[in-house]
């Protein structure tokens, strides 16, 4: 009995024991892991430093100057001194005006006005802030991309056309915004359709041709669109077909589906549903919309309401000889 006792004492003791030394190592892991993460963290500001440096070293590119490029003390100054007998090399760090600061490594310094130097590495930040420069003259922007064309063509050029389809970019997305509230004003005020496009051509038969797109706001189906016009010649007189029951009566039955939400465009191109070789106005008079479901949308009062802009189509009145 008492060696079964001693034993449990002896295992109890020794499971403390092992407890001790697991928290202890655990208190070390937490420490050491402390410690990475300040030493990761001193890397990275190294990197950083790095980065930094490596950067200013590119806005101010090393460059080597001809013999002939005239260094003048001060950025307006008159007076100057020609090298004529050796190319010396240094870098640029400043654009003013007509002229860009250089800094040689034999300790000459001064502003330079012409183009008979080059750049020894790629100095594309410096090149954009060139670029950005309001103070540098247009003609120094120029000497700048002569003396560094090699560079300019690869990195500014780019950069100019990553800018200009930005501002594109942000172009199209004002327009689509202006005209998906155009489309909201339209569908609150009732009007479910519109004709986004008129417009037409003769052929050499003397036959109108026309052109045209069809928006439908609603969420039913379009099955028929059915659209009225008059044709009138160029002094706004009646211009009626040479075919069929001589009157300017111009009538089209677009055949859907037009699905909800969506657009169709039609061609009349090669089949034309008129023939006057004198038309020169059509007026659309009356649009009459028929769903699949069977219901009708009948527009005539509205169409000036629902029409984009004076060029979209004409109505009634505005082929008149003014």
């Amino acid at each position: 009995m008492r060696f079964v006792i001693f034993l449990f004492l002896t295992s109890s003791a020794f499971g403390q024991n092992n407890s001790s030394q697991i928290e202890q190592l655990e208190q070390e892991i937490l420490a050491h892991q402390s410690q990475i993460v300040l030493i990761q963290s001193r890397i990275d500001s190294i990197k950083v430093s790095a980065l930094s440096a490596s950067s200013e070293m590119v806005e101010h590119p090393r460059v080597k100057l001809g013999i002939s490029v005239r260094l003048y003390a001060e950025q307006n100054a008159s007076r100057h001194f020609i090298r004529k007998s050796t190319t010396v090399n240094g870098i640029i760090n400043d654009a003013q005006g007509e002229r860009i600061h250089f800094v040689g490594d034999d300790g000459v310094q001064g502003w330079m006005g012409t183009n008979d130097w080059e750049l020894e590495q790629d100095g594309t930040e410096f090149l954009k802030l060139i670029e950005l420069k309001t103070s540098v003259a247009p003609s120094t922007r120029s000497l700048v991309r002569n003396a560094n064309q090699r560079f300019y063509d690869r990195a500014i050029l780019a950069e100019s056309r990553k800018q200009k389809k930005a501002v594109e970019q942000e172009s199209r997305k004002q327009k689509k915004a202006v005209e998906q509230e155009r489309i909201d004003r339209l569908i609150a005020a009732g009007i479910v359709f519109e004709l986004s496009r008129f417009s037409w051509q003769h052929n050499s038969a003397g036959g109108v041709e026309p052109f045209i797109s069809i928006q439908n706001f609603s969420n039913k189906t379009i099955k028929y669109t059915s659209i009225q016009g008059r044709v009138f010649n160029r002094v706004g007189d009646p211009a009626p077909a040479k075919h069929g029951d001589r009157t300017n009566l111009l009538s089209l039955k677009l055949v859907g589906p037009v699905s909800g939400k969506s657009a169709e465009s039609y061609s009349y191109k090669n089949n034309p549903p008129f023939y006057n070789d004198v038309a020169h106005c059509i007026e659309v008079r009356k649009i009459i919309v028929e769903f699949t479901d069977g219901s009708m949308y009948t527009m005539v009062k509205d169409l000036q309401t629902m029409r984009k802009d004076q060029s979209d189509f004409k109505i009634q009145g505005e082929c008149e000889l003014k």
